[in-house]
């Protein structure tokens, strides 16, 4: 499976790929991407390529402090809590020929994001279709 956290925030989608370390935990990774949203070609675009980042087997982080360091770096953030305060989620995931869109609830930087069940979205892995689904998905997203 590969993972990755979209952020949508002042108007720009953030692409963040996720590694799954092999103690079993999904930890955010480089390279950040940041797209316009109403370029949906390179949006479908970034999707897939962040997607091929996302791997599994990683070691642990020596350091878990500021995994979300190249993110608010890319955003331009001030803090952590000005980010992720006010950033919707959506958290995308592929598993053989589909991608899964899943809209989160933001409970604030401190809580973190919690799945909306029954929000999900299935797409093809393709870029035509790809770019239009994490704005629906966002839409949803609270």
């Amino acid at each position: 499976m590969q993972h990755v956290s979209a952020y949508e925030w002042h108007g720009r989608i953030f692409l963040q790929p996720n590694f799954k370390t092999k103690s079993g935990f999904w930890v955010a990774s480089e390279p950040v991407s940041s797209f316009d949203p109403g370029n949906l070609i390179e949006l479908g675009r970034g999707i897939l390529s962040a997607l091929a980042v996302s791997k599994e087997g990683v070691p642990d982080p020596s350091i878990w402090a500021d995994l979300c360091a190249p993110l608010l770096k890319s955003a331009g953030a001030k803090s952590s809590s000005a980010f992720f305060g006010s950033a919707r989620n959506v958290s995308i995931e592929s598993r053989g020929d589909g991608v899964t869109f899943s809209p989160s609830r933001n409970l604030g930087s401190r809580e973190g994001y919690r799945p909306i069940l029954g929000k999900d979205r299935t797409s093809p892995a393709n870029v035509s279709e790809l770019g239009a689904v994490p704005l629906s998905a966002f839409q949803d997203s609270e």
